[in-house]
């Protein structure tokens, strides 16, 4: 597209983005007649490039960190923005208050984006662009004081400045955005025009002029928000308080395109009419007809230029995914279902033999019973299939369409979609309930990656009866298996990590989340395909790959998933989907619709895994209406991008669908719109067929454009200049060669909405290259390994940008660009004089010849219609010597081009010897190959054109040369056997060119062809001889079948026959054609043909094998005892059968038998041994007897007997049949009888019960005083006998001295008697006590000392101590103890010590006296006197000069804080000076009151203040006057620094740094309560708190305000210590309160007065309640109606504390309220409160809680807005909910499933959660997708219209 005018172009740096602040000061400049001055003008020149021109305002980048550089731009310096942020200066107000413009010049640059370019920081004004708009908002007040918004979208998807190209396209523009908001004119000014629509009218007001509100006096340029940063330059900013005439826009414009400053003097030139910004679309870009079309899909098939491959390209065959029922116009007026099939197979037919696809033979395996059916759709295909082996096939699997009750299973859906498996298949909590894939609880099952495989094997088992039904009805193979997947959901790890079930499995493994997910979705599917890949032989060799295998992040984990699609000769194929639809979304895509930005995304990830190639599911449009879809240039461009991407072949997809696609929905628009769609992929793939070497052997290059401005990955393309134009390449892994791609990429299918061609310059490997792009993509092949001659290769040229039916039925071929492999032949690329290095916008690359043989040059080509065809060549001659060139087709008909002298590029077409054009006549649809022969080295070719157009004439002065004769003769007869051969001789000439390439006289041929000479005589005029025919006679097959195996056993044969002939002779001497061999040897036969040629078989080999010896041995006897066995191994072969069965070497045996073996040798003969006898015989039966009791005391014994056999051996190792024994133990016998089998008998259990043991145990001292006693324990027994004194327990006291011990006897009567315990007696010592050095009263740091008198061996408690004097610092009884030697409490004695708390550092809070004085006030809670360091002991006093003080708090028990302090500084105001007298008073525990010297001030103050030893700095900004704040949401107990910073524009002055540590405890006992408030107020009573502080009680009193008499409330305990409830108060009545408390004995002051107010009866609502929660909706139900006049509800999002309220018009008949457009799995706290009629208004009710339930409705891409809707389905309002990041504007779109857009609007968003609705009542029934777009940022929603 040309510009309107040109721009010196210049590189603009790719950096990130500058956020600016413009603050304006100085007064009203006034406007005369002369002049239009602006207020402020920035031309970003000189040593100050930040200056303003106009003396006012400077830019300050700083304030925000903003990054900037100054680089050289159209107009002197312009402003490079960078990656800050805001840059904001302070200034006085721009003055606007009805008028205002804004002009600047701009450029963006590649990264450029939706941009915040200017906005008035309280948003009266806000100028913003993006994909593809310019907005231009205001927001100004009206005469009645209410806020008018006008938001003015100007849509870019028109053609010149109506395009977003023309403001992308890397030049500078000049922009001018003026309002006059008294008439509410605004208007949008680009390059010295006002376009039609580029201008509004609206409501008049006037801007805010609230001078005390800063954000009236800030304008910022950019923001902080990502996707709104502007990426580029900015100049000539210029800002009016004036509406800037018409004419001095125009002048200005001219300014800049002379290089000029503004100049703004007034101008008398008006502008010229504006240039048009829309227009219809290109009728070229459609079929022949559009929109009413006659020639059927199959029809323009066949008329489309064949897509030209290279020859011998193994590039993999395009994947039919083309809804062929509908492409083949099923359901089409007049198209019955028969000639819907014949359509579909003549489709395919097409594009397998022209357009290198493969042969779909089922689009659906499920419909498995059509197979055999040729009158249904899929048996036509399958016919298809088998008639034409040659093409490859391919078949589509749908997991999700199965019915496994076809396989004889019982569910009639997949199982992976069934829901009524065992609950271990889904996804579940912690208590067993189901949930969604957000974790919330759902009523719908999703499938649990920790499920197990079993069921799901049963679906690729039914897939299994599919495929073999298929496979069965084929009688070649199948090649490619496509699943359409898209079953296995992904749920969030949030849900995974609810599932116990899931947690234990992913504990199993070392995976991620991620992986993991990945990991288990890839178990599922290969348990489900390895039914069929692995099971059914007929595909052993099928490729196998699955839908949505990929990298995009939103898929499941690519390095997971990928082997779920098998190699294809060692590669793993991603399979992404490519769906851009619509011209404007081919870059970032919108939900299902994706663009460029995912493939890149996904490469990433795949190129990390290695996968460099890939196969992406496409599809250009599915709208009804095709002029809404991409065009065929713009998706040509986009497919060789995505080849160049590594994409080797294609699904490619055809929907075109008004609603579901699915037969027999209502019938699609016409197929013959969409036929282009097949095609293009094949074009894009033909064209990487000729780079196949970069393809397979090289990389794709990174390139400099990011994926996103925020993100370091790689976005595979490179900057040329201008981010419509995208430029791919690859590099060859091994050569300095590259393959490039590149293409204008358009925004809207309106013609002029951008160029067809243009330039691209991009930086590769430090050196610049420059190339032309147009729309349907230019590719090149760069060969740079030869740098000082490289080479520039175009492979596309001949693609055009219109419709395929409308391409050339001409073949312009580069002569580069040939078909075979000649071996003399050299590439050469030649640039204008005077071209720098890497320009090839202009060039010429050629052929040239380096030997007079191997220089035939072939190209194939196919027409498409019958006709003439006449030949071209641009060609000349290298150094004006005469040359020439022949020219042949298949080989024959060949003609000459001589007399070629002129070394300047001429076309060339006269036959030299006829003087006739060439011309090739009558040629039809088939493949032709055109061979040119040059006849010389001095010829060199730059193109040959076939034209059907027999007037054209590229050369009306071409010469022609005289004629010759040529004839050939023959050596011989020129038909013979292989092997054989003839001699061919041409007439004389003086040059050969023989049609096999020979440039020889004489050639021997030993091939079948036809072989024609062309004699030259040496005038430049060649002749051609009449072909010579001959013939080489094929010899018979010499073939030997065996009739078996051909190595046998001895005594064995086998029959061998010989392949059919006339004769035969084999090598044993037999002649007939079959012979019977029993013998080793080699065999081979000599068979004679019909045409009498021989040929010798290789030799049959036939091999005798000798039998084995078959040989049993025995591992021991073979007469057994029962239970013994004995081991038989065979030997002589390897393998064996045994009698029983058994077929290994050796079996174990221990039964009577005879038992032989079959063995088998290596050679498979086999031979049978003798049987061998085994006999076993029966064991004795044994008896075992004892002469008495087997139990006794130890000492004891009993005898045993044996009877039943003949001889005995014992387990204690004696024989004979007798044996006494008296210990404990089992006994046994083996008994053996005559036969020597032996039998051991059941064990003889015998028990010698052991003596007990006797001991004493003393409990307590050995020796006792003549008071005590001590305990004596036996050790355990049954019964007891103490001597001396016969006691019979099991424990004795003890009182006298003397030895004592115990006789102990244990259950079974055996006893024993204990050793002597002797006890003795002595004298006790006098009893402990304590006595303290001092009060036992102490304050918090102090001790007292403790002394203990008398006792003996002392003990402390607590503490532990043993000496008599111990300190005591804490509060508590202390005790001592007197011991005995032994450790036993002789005495004991105690004394409380009480350790009172001292007060906390007194807070000092102050005011000020300007320049007079200070007012100091010391205050601590608990304390009842302060003493300052000059003597003052008042809490307040009066400072004048500067000082440092100190103060120091004491309570009521005495005690003393920590001293206080405070430097007091000079109370003279000062200005700008650095801030003092830093202090913090009035602390709790999330909140502290800072304070500074209210004498110094400056023009902005910054607090910052931050965690001690903590780098995270909070800033709070303030006015410049400011000398205090309060800071809430700290955390408790923690120690913070601050420091206050005054900003002035004589510098900054920064305080030091101050300390405070929040409440962490409760206050100190003696403490007054502070921090009082009120909660939970009704109607008739309120819940009274206070900070927690210590007392014994607490007491408070509460009146009406204005009352004299107090009602109290006394309460008693710790849990009352933060506040209590007080009732029975007065509905609508203030009360004053205070609270005290009282602890040891103390009581301190009232605190001082709060108040609240009790709220009116009518206005309460006492109690609310959630009813029919649901996913994005709750009801709401409250009582207590009556007389309300309104109600208003408060949500509240806990998690994200976003607030809004909604008021109700009430009905007290009506209770309840539904609650709408809430978020899923969200808990959410609600309150009410009502307004009477009386004007009485409650408080709010106690909060609800309540959560909503897990969404339903599927949300395809949630985004950042997390975008909901509700309710859904539905049938008159949909409300929907999103949030946002600050306040702004977003564009609402509502489309149907084919892409038509139902609704369109603008709307306004504010910061956080919004709510809004949208009215469905008109829309027809159907599924919609609802698009909120910010920016680049989207999210989506389906909903369902009933």
């Amino acid at each position: 597209m040309k510009k309107v005018f040109t721009i010196r172009k210049r590189k603009t740096p790719n950096l990130l983005s500058l956020l600016l602040a413009l603050l304006f000061t100085g007064a009203l400049s006034e406007v005369n007649a002369q002049q239009y001055l602006p207020r402020h003008y920035w031309t970003f020149e000189g040593a100050t490039p930040l200056k303003d021109s106009m003396n006012a305002s400077a830019l300050n980048p700083a304030f925000y960190n903003g990054q900037y550089s100054i680089t050289r731009g159209e107009i002197g310096n312009a402003m490079n923005l960078g990656t800050g942020g805001k840059a904001v200066v302070a200034t006085n107000n721009l003055g606007i208050d009805s008028l205002f413009t804004a002009e600047f010049l701009f450029k963006a640059d590649h990264d450029f984006n939706s941009t915040n370019l200017l906005n008035r920081r309280d948003n009266a004004v806000i100028i913003r662009m993006g994909y593809a708009f310019i907005q231009f908002t205001t927001n100004v007040i009206n005469s009645a004081g209410a806020t008018v918004s006008d938001n003015f979208v100007i849509d870019l998807q028109g053609i010149g400045r109506g395009s977003y190209s023309y403001y992308v396209d890397n030049n500078w523009h000049h922009l001018v955005f003026k309002y006059n908001s008294n008439t509410g004119q605004k208007e949008v000014w680009v390059d010295g025009q006002l376009p039609i629509g580029f201008s509004t009218t609206t409501a008049s007001g006037r801007f805010n002029q609230n001078t005390t509100n800063a954000n009236n006096n800030v304008f910022d340029i950019n923001s902080n928000t990502s996707y709104y940063r502007i990426f580029g330059q900015i100049d000539e900013v210029a800002l009016y308080n004036i509406a800037l005439p018409a004419n001095s826009i125009y002048k200005h414009f001219q300014n800049f395109r002379s290089g000029d400053h503004y100049s703004f003097a007034a101008s008398a030139v008006a502008p010229p009419a504006a240039s048009a910004i829309s227009g219809p679309v290109d009728v070229n870009e459609y079929a022949l007809g559009h929109p009413t079309y006659t020639t059927s899909a199959i029809d323009q098939l066949r008329s489309y230029p064949l897509p030209r491959y290279k020859k011998n390209h193994t590039l993999l065959a395009n994947f039919d995914w083309l809804g062929l029922r509908y492409f083949g116009g099923e359901f089409q007026p007049g198209v019955t279902q028969a000639q819907a099939i014949t359509n579909t197979v003549e489709i395919q037919r097409e594009l397998a033999k022209n357009f290198n696809y493969s042969i779909l033979v089922s689009g659906n395996t499920s419909t498995y019973t059509q197979y055999n059916d040729p009158t249904k759709f899929h048996g036509a295909w399958v016919q298809l299939a088998n008639q034409n082996p040659q093409w490859p096939t391919g078949a589509i699997t749908f997991w999700a369409q199965m019915n496994p009750q076809n396989a004889g299973f019982s569910s009639n859906t997949g199982y992976i979609e069934n829901k009524t498996l065992p609950t271990n298949h889904y996804l579940k909590n912690s208590t067993g309930t189901f949930i969604g894939l957000s974790g919330s609880t759902s009523t719908t099952k999703y499938w649990s990656p920790a499920a197990p495989v079993d069921s799901f094997i049963k679906d690729g088992l039914t897939q299994k009866l599919y495929l073999q039904t298929l496979l069965n009805n084929l009688t070649r193979p199948l090649n490619f298996i496509c699943e359409n997947g898209e079953v296995i959901p992904k749920p969030s790890s949030t849900a995974m990590q609810a599932d116990p079930s899931v947690v234990s499995d992913k504990g199993t493994t070392s995976y991620d989340w991620d992986s993991y997910l990945g990991n288990r979705k890839w178990k599922v599917a290969k348990a489900y395909s390895n039914q069929f890949l692995n099971t059914l032989t007929g595909l052993s060799n099928a490729n196998y790959a699955e839908y949505q295998i990929s990298g995009l992040v939103s898929r499941h984990k690519y390095s997971e998933t990928r082997t779920i699609n098998k190699p294809i000769n060692g590669q793993i194929y991603a399979t992404p989907d490519f769906y851009p639809r619509w011209a404007n979304n081919w870059l970032t895509g919108t939900s299902a619709w994706t663009g460029w930005k995912q493939i890149i995304e996904g490469r990433y990830y795949e190129l990390q895994q290695n996968d460099k190639l890939y196969s992406p599911f496409i599809a250009a449009g599915w709208n009804a209406d095709e002029e809404r879809n991409i065009r065929p240039a713009q998706w040509l461009g986009l497919l060789k991008a995505l080849s160049m991407t590594g994409a080797e072949f294609f699904y490619t997809g055809y929907f075109n669908e008004a609603a579901s696609y699915n037969p027999p929905n209502p019938a699609p628009s016409n197929p013959a719109g969409y036929a282009w769609q097949a095609a293009m992929p094949s074009y894009a793939q033909a064209i990487t067929s000729r780079y196949e070497d970069i393809l397979r052997n090289g990389d794709l290059l990174p390139g400099d454009v990011p994926y996103s401005v925020s993100s370091t990955n790689p976005g595979y393309s490179f900057n040329a200049g201008d981010q419509r134009k995208l430029v791919v390449i690859r590099k060859h892994s091994s050569l300095d060669k590259y393959a490039i791609t590149g293409s204008i990429q358009p925004n809207s299918n309106m013609q002029g909405n951008a160029e067809l061609e243009g330039e691209a310059k991009i930086t590769l490997n430090g050196q610049n290259l420059q190339f032309n792009i147009r729309r349907q993509g230019s590719t090149y092949i760069y060969d740079n390994t030869n740098p000082s001659a490289p080479v520039f290769i175009q492979l596309d040229g001949w693609h055009e940008a219109s419709h395929p039916s409308r391409w050339s039925k001409d073949f312009n071929l580069e002569a580069e660009l040939y078909d075979n492999t000649p071996t003399n032949v050299a590439i050469k690329t030649q640039r204008p004089a005077g071209a720098i290095a890497g320009d090839f916008r202009n060039y010429t690359t050629y052929i040239g010849f380096t030997a007079a043989s191997g220089n035939i040059v072939e190209y194939s080509f196919t027409p498409r219609i019958n006709s003439n065809y006449y030949v071209w060549v641009r060609a000349r001659s290298k150094s004006s010597t005469s040359t020439g060139v022949s020219i042949a087709l298949n080989g024959t008909s060949q003609k000459t081009i001589s007399c070629i002298t002129d070394t300047a590029w001429q076309w060339y077409s006269l036959d030299a010897c006829s003087g006739l054009a060439i011309a090739f006549s009558n040629l039809n649809t088939q493949e032709y190959t055109l061979q040119l022969t040059a006849s010389s080295t001095n010829l060199e070719i730059d193109r040959v054109m076939l034209t059907i157009d027999g007037a054209i004439n590229l050369n009306p002065t071409q010469q022609m040369c005289g004629a010759s004769v040529a004839t050939v003769t023959q050596s011989g007869p020129v038909s013979f056997c292989q092997g054989g051969t003839v001699t061919l001789t041409a007439s004389p000439g003086s040059t050969y060119n023989w049609s096999s390439g020979q440039t020889t006289q004489s050639i021997t041929v030993n091939a079948t062809g036809n072989y024609s000479v062309a004699v030259g005589n040496g005038s430049g005029c060649n002749a051609v001889s009449t072909p010579i025919a001959v013939t080489v006679l094929n010899k018979p097959s010499a073939l030997i079948a065996a009739s078996g195996a051909t190595t046998l056993c001895n005594g064995q044969s086998v029959a061998l026959t010989a392949s059919s002939g006339t004769s035969y002779l084999w090598s044993n001497g037999a002649t007939a054609q079959q012979i019977t061999v029993n013998t080793a040897g080699n065999f081979a036969v000599t068979v004679t043909g019909a045409n009498g040629c021989t040929a010798t078989s290789t030799s049959q080999v036939v091999t005798v094998n000798a039998l084995p010896t078959a040989q049993v041995t025995a591992s021991g006897a073979t007469t057994l005892c029962q239970g013994s066995s004995v081991t038989l191994t065979a030997t002589g072969g390897s393998s064996y059968l045994w009698s029983n069965g058994s077929t290994s070497a050796s079996i174990t045996v221990n039964s009577t038998g005879n038992y032989n073996v079959t063995v088998t040798n290596s050679n498979n003969c086999s031979a049978t041994s003798t049987a061998t006898n085994v006999q076993v015989s029966a064991n004795p039966t044994v008896n075992v007897t004892a002469n008495g009791a087997t139990s006794f005391c130890q000492g004891g014994s009993v005898t045993l007997s044996a009877t039943g056999g003949t001889n005995y051996t014992w387990s204690t190792g004696e024989t004979g049949p007798s044996i006494t024994v008296n210990s404990t133990g089992n006994y046994s016998v083996v008994a053996a009888n005559s036969n020597g089998c032996t039998t051991t008998s059941s064990t003889t259990q015998v028990s010698a019960w052991a003596n007990p043991t006797a001991s004493i145990t003393v409990n307590g001292p050995t020796t006792i005083t003549s008071s005590q006693s001590t305990t004596l324990s036996a050790s355990a027994g049954a019964s007891y006998v103490w001597m001396p004194n016969g006691e019979t327990t099991a424990s004795i006291n003890v009182n006298a001295a003397g030895n004592y011990s115990v006789q102990i006897t244990e259950s079974h009567g055996c006893s024993a008697i204990s050793g002597v315990t002797t006890i003795s007696q002595v004298n006790q010592p006098t009893p402990v006590s304590i006595q303290a050095t001092g009060t036992t009263t102490i304050c918090a740091g102090q001790s007292v000392m403790l002394n203990a008198n008398g006792g003996a061996n002392l003990l402390w408690a607590p503490g532990g101590q043993t000496t008599s004097t111990i300190n005591a610092t804490q509060s508590g009884t202390y005790f001592v103890y007197s011991r005995d030697s032994q450790g036993n409490v002789l005495s004991i004695d105690s004394l409380t010590i009480t350790v009172n708390e001292k007060p906390m550092v007194p807070w000092i809070s102050y005011s000020y006296v300007p320049n007079q004085s200070y007012q100091l006030t010391a205050y601590e809670p608990s304390s009842i006197s302060y003493n300052w360091s000059n003597g003052q002991t008042t809490p307040t006093i009066n400072i004048g000069t500067p000082q440092v003080l100190t103060v120091i708090a004491k309570n009521a028990f005495g005690c003393n804080s920590d001293p206080g302090k405070i430097s007091v500084g000079d109370p003279n105001v000062r200005l700008c000076a650095t801030p003092e007298m830093l202090t913090a008073y009035n602390l709790s525990d999330t909140t502290a009151n800072l304070q500074w010297n209210p004498a110094v001030s400056g023009e902005i103050t910054k607090l910052k203040f931050w965690v001690l030893n903590s780098s995270l700095i909070n800033t709070v900004t303030l006015a410049g006057n400011a000398s205090s704040t309060r800071l809430s949401n700290l955390a408790p107990a923690t120690t913070y620094n601050w420091s206050v910073e005054l900003m002035c524009s004589s510098g900054n002055y920064i305080s030091q740094t101050g300390t405070f540590k929040t409440l962490g405890a409760a206050l100190n006992c003696g403490s007054t309560p502070i921090h009082l408030r009120a909660e939970n107020i009704n109607t008739n009573k309120a819940t009274l708190r206070w900070y927690n502080t210590t007392a014994q009680t607490y007491k408070i009193r509460y009146r009406p305000a204005g009352s004299s008499a107090y009602t109290y409330k006394v309460l008693t305990g710790a849990q009352y210590s933060t506040g209590s409830m007080v009732s029975n108060l007065n509905p609508a009545t203030t009360y004053e309160w205070q609270v005290q408390t009282i602890c040891n004995g103390y009581t301190s002051p009232y605190s001082q007065p709060a108040y609240f107010s009790t709220i009116d009866t009518c206005g309460y609502i006492s109690s609310v309640s959630a009813i029919n929660i649901k996913t994005t909706s709750a009801t709401l139900a409250w009582g207590n109606t009556s007389a309300m006049d309104t109600v208003r509800i408060r949500v509240t999002n806990v998690a994200t504390g976003s607030i809004r309220v909604i008021v109700l018009n009430y009905n007290p008949s009506n209770g309840q309220y539904q609650l709408k457009g809430l978020h899923s799995n969200t808990t959410y706290k609600v309150e009410v409160k009502g307004k009477c009629s009386s004007g009485a208004t409650g408080t709010w009710s106690a909060p609800l809680t309540f959560t909503t339930s897990v969404l339903s409705s599927r949300v395809d891409d949630g985004g950042i807005f997390e975008l909901v809707g509700y309710p859904n389905p539905t049938s008159d309002v949909l409300s929907y909910t999103f949030s946002t990041e600050e306040k702004s504007d977003y564009q609402l779109n509502v489309t149907d499933l084919s892409g038509r857009t139902i609704m369109h609007e603008t709307r306004n968003a504010q910061d956080g959660e919004n709510t809004s609705d949208i009215n469905v009542t008109s829309f027809a029934k159907g599924i919609y997708i609802m698009t909120i777009q910010i920016g680049t940022e989207t999210s989506r929603f389906k909903f369902t219209v009933q």
